[in-house]
């Protein structure tokens, strides 16, 4: 899960990702639509939508827009911030390319519902109508009802469960736009016409009327609703193809009614799909009403009452937004991937940085359920929340201060307050958000969405709260300046006590964190203050100094001027044994890289032919990763031009006796790892599938390393080996052995003679045992 906060985008990116005209409801939320993909990865990752309010929103429109923006964030890669505007906002500035309008309230939502022939007062308090608004330069969606309530519970049926119909369920399955989309291209198909385009347009939602009901019906969830009508318009591309149409529905519609083809273009979510043809000026409706009812309404379910957790989440501030307040790791792979905390807003003056805290909610989770805000009218079951974030004078607040749980708030004009109540109604804490006015309420609430956890700026690096809280430790603990407050306390109150006393002197012996020049003078003058003009010393250490102990140092010699030392003494076991002029071989093996061990090598060649040994053969090896670099270095040089199709290589066990005490024991597969990457390396350089290259470990004995190159006929094309030579040294006699890589090996013939030398950490640990011993 990847998701970051957007500041700014560059002119010309935003100039080539403009979004496509949303000309369907169907296609809302895919890329190119509300959500951009910038990059063309296939993942949006800005939202291109703006939501409008009105300038005095209800707490409902609040809610909506909140959670709509929340949506539209969790659909993209990154979190965008005030999605959410007043229509002042956008009176006077550039429009919207797309906006969703909110409500009656709004100027632009009045003039499209009379483009319609319709108005406000004529929608029935439980209708609410989500549509296109497509007049040329007022492209729109638009959300509208005929009460807050209605309002609010169309805008989360249609944007909060798209792209499903009604129930969310089975993408691949389920009744979703993309769905009847589908069955209206395959019914139209099979009807003979020819390329068209459909349009969903309209979505009409009916609500039960509230009603009271008996006791006996008050667990029954009867607030259920559906889409009363669809409307859905398709374009044909003759005259001829909208007469088939016409046809082949109103075929449709009769089979329906006589109880045949029931289940065609019908979706229990939606009591009737209204479909409009045309072609030019030509029109036709047809409305294929649903056949029955869907057991949803015939048969209401209970209400679901979620159930107090076993264990509630306990919390400090620092912990709000993780897993363990409002998000859960369900799966637990280390990734938040669903948010158990709702934001609860009262039903009256709401704060308008609400809308940017949903947004905050999905920044830190991989999954969410939604709605995410909830009037405080609509919490039922308050022990059953985790983790809520009260905002505002909402009852749950108000019943938080009359159990004493919470204090009234304090603070003054333009002041807000961000709190964690433990166990605020069940086993769970709460976040309260609170202001001493408007203002401050909302700067709280914007602080906590935008800012949090830092202290002034969002932003990786930046001082934070988590910062404030580790400084309070270390206070504590007697930095930070937390010993100077201490001791200048405890020296105040001495100081106090030897006033009026006739004093011969006055000594002060101080430990401090640190070198404190200013707090020693200030703890000088306040006991001059109260000596009476006795003489008055004051010392401070510092905790940080310290005394040496013992102290050893030692030159590391280089191992190859210790290799360089090695082959000039021995040079007369040499002359010896091969005489002047002789065949002579020298092997050296040092842990430095390439360009250092051939300029090495270079030397040693100059230095035995000046000792009379021209025809010398000289190698200098790694004594780091040895097997890897004679694979680099020896055996892929060996393979340039041959037609090799796969490469084994095959590596000893390391053998080890497990039946000595040791307080550690060999890897057997040590002389593997250490080849660690070279298959990528070969199979790079030698163009051949990664899987080409494979690694097989053998029983000890013969060469650690062997390879054999396969052509193309199933014939070895080259084969060698190699055995790293090691000595080992003990670092104590009471820890175990360590490996010594190090190696110089010289002889004439067949009578070679090793020198061993120091390589890498063998040599610091020689050191080291010897300092110990």
């Amino acid at each position: 899960m990847k998701r970051t906060l957007v500041a700014a985008f560059a002119a010309l990116a935003l100039a080539q990702t403009l979004p496509a005209d949303i000309d369907s409801l169907s296609r809302l939320f895919l890329p190119g639509r509300a959500v951009l993909d910038l990059d063309g990865d296939g993942f949006p990752e800005r939202p291109a939508l703006t939501i409008v309010v009105p300038d005095q929103p209800t707490a409902r429109e609040l809610a909506l827009a909140a959670d709509i923006a929340a949506r539209l964030n969790f659909e993209s890669l990154a979190v965008e911030f005030g999605l959410v505007k007043s229509e002042s906002e956008i009176d006077g500035a550039a429009p919207p390319r797309f906006p969703v309008l909110i409500g009656g309230g709004l100027t632009r939502v009045r003039e499209a519902l009379r483009a319609r022939g319709l108005d406000l007062s004529a929608l029935a308090p439980n209708e609410g109508r989500v549509f296109l608004d497509t007049r040329p330069g007022r492209a729109a969606v638009i959300c509208v009802a005929g009460s807050d309530d209605a309002l609010l519970k169309t805008g989360r049926a249609f944007f909060l469960r798209w792209p499903y119909l009604w129930e969310v369920w089975g993408r691949e399955t389920g009744a979703t736009y993309e769905r009847l989309e589908e069955d209206l291209e395959a019914f139209l198909d099979a009807a003979g016409l020819g390329p068209r385009t459909t349009i969903v347009r309209e979505a009409v939602y009916a609500f039960p009327a509230p009603a009271p009901v008996s006791d006996g019906l008050q667990a029954l969830d009867l607030d259920e609703g559906q889409i009363a009508e669809l409307a859905v318009e398709v374009r044909v591309a003759s005259g001829t193809d909208l007469k088939k149409a016409e046809d082949a529905l109103r075929l449709l519609a009769s089979d329906r009614r006589r109880g045949s083809r029931t289940r065609v273009l019908s979706y229990p979510a939606c009591a009737a799909l209204s479909l409009e043809l045309s072609h030019g000026a030509s029109r036709a409706e047809i409305v294929l009403p649903r056949t029955g009812a869907t057991k949803r309404l015939l048969t209401p379910g209970f209400k679901e009452r979620p159930k107090a957790p076993a264990e509630g989440k306990v919390f400090d501030l620092l912990g709000v937004f993780s897993s363990r307040a409002a998000y859960a790791d369900q799966d637990r792979d280390g990734v938040p991937d669903a948010i158990e905390s709702v934001v609860v807003v009262p039903g009256e003056r709401p704060a308008r940085t609400v809308t940017d805290l949903a947004s905050r909610l999905v920044l830190g989770a991989a999954g969410a359920s939604f709605p995410l805000v909830r009037l405080d009218s609509e919490i039922e079951a308050r022990k059953a929340l985790t983790a809520p974030v009260l905002v505002g004078e909402n009852t749950l607040a108000a019943d938080l201060v009359k159990t004493g749980k919470l204090k009234s708030p304090e603070g003054g004009p333009g002041t807000g307050t961000i709190e964690v109540v433990p166990e605020a109604f069940g086993k769970s804490s709460a976040v309260v958000v609170r202001g001493a006015d408007r203002a401050g309420l909302n700067a709280a609430v914007g602080y906590l969405s935008r800012t949090f956890p830092f202290l002034k700026e969002y932003g990786e690096g930046n001082p934070g709260l988590e910062d404030l809280a580790a400084d309070v430790g270390k206070f504590l603990e007697g930095a930070k300046g937390g010993a100077e407050a201490f001791l200048m306390a405890a020296v105040e109150e001495a100081a106090a006590g030897l006033e009026g006393r006739a004093l011969d002197s006055v000594a002060a012996d101080l430990a401090l964190p640190g070198p404190n020049a200013p707090f020693e003078k200030a703890i000088r003058d306040t006991l001059e203050s109260a000596a009476g003009g006795a003489p008055v010393r004051v010392e401070a250490v510092s905790l940080k100094d310290g005394r040496t102990v013992f102290e050893k140092e030692k030159a590391f010699a280089w191992e190859v001027d210790e290799a360089k030392a090695l082959l000039e003494a021995n040079l007369r076991a040499v002359v010896d044994a091969a005489g002047k002029g002789g065949a002579v071989e020298v092997s050296i093996g040092i842990s430095e890289s390439p360009s250092v061990r051939e300029k090495v090598r270079g030397e040693v060649e100059a230095f035995l032919t000046e000792s009379g040994f021209p025809g010398a053969k000289v190698e200098v090896l790694s004594a780091y990763k040895p097997g890897f670099f004679w694979l680099v270095e020896r055996v892929l040089p060996a393979l340039a031009g041959k037609p090799v199709e796969r490469l084994a290589i095959r590596c000893a066990e390391e053998p080890h006796d497990f039946t000595r005490a040791r307080r550690a024991h060999a890897e057997p597969a040590r002389w593997l790892q250490e080849l660690y990457p070279v298959d990528e390396i070969l199979s790079r350089e030698l163009g051949l599938p990664l899987d080409r290259v494979t690694f097989e470990l053998a029983e000890p004995g013969g060469d650690v390393y062997t390879v054999e190159a396969i052509g193309a006929k199933g014939t070895a094309v080259h084969a060698d080996g190699f055995s790293p030579r090691t000595r080992e040294i003990a670092l104590s006699s009471v820890l175990p052995e360590w490996a010594r890589p190090g190696r110089r090996r010289a002889g004439s013939g067949s009578s070679p003679w090793p020198c061993p030398i120091r390589a890498g950490r063998s040599r610091a640990r020689s050191h080291g045992s010897a300092a110990r011993s």
